[in-house]
């Protein structure tokens, strides 16, 4: 398994009804009745939420080149924005439960409000 990889998902429907079609269309997953498909989980180096690494994908996937990993569509939007500080998840949840820092109320993965104790 690659550093940026974090597993790979099974949905396997060959031995049942399948999901139904309008659910395989909104989501592009050929999982109808009688079909299997396997793709790649990435995992977003930001906010740590699993990526299903769609084949079918036109558009390249974002990726952080400060710590050389995907990241999911939010948190590339919110990396382009003006006043975006580069912090990933990890790095929040070190801090916190080191004492170094408290997460405020409001915070979310993509945009983490800290308060530094230190």
């Amino acid at each position: 398994m690659s550093k940026t990889s974090a597993g790979y998902m099974q949905i396997d429907h060959r031995n049942s009804p399948g999901m139904p079609q309008e659910y395989c269309e909104r989501f592009g997953l050929p999982v109808g009745k009688g079909s299997m498909v396997e793709m790649d989980v990435l995992q977003c180096g930001h906010c740590t939420q699993p990526l299903i690494k769609n084949p079918w994908r036109t558009r390249e996937r974002a990726w952080c080149m400060f710590c050389d990993s995907y990241l999911c569509d939010s948190c590339d939007g919110i990396r382009r924005e003006p006043d975006y500080q580069h912090i990933t998840w990890r790095v929040v949840i070190q801090l916190v439960r080191s004492g170094e820092a408290q997460l405020l109320e409001g915070s979310t993965h993509g945009r983490p409000k800290l308060l530094f104790l230190k």
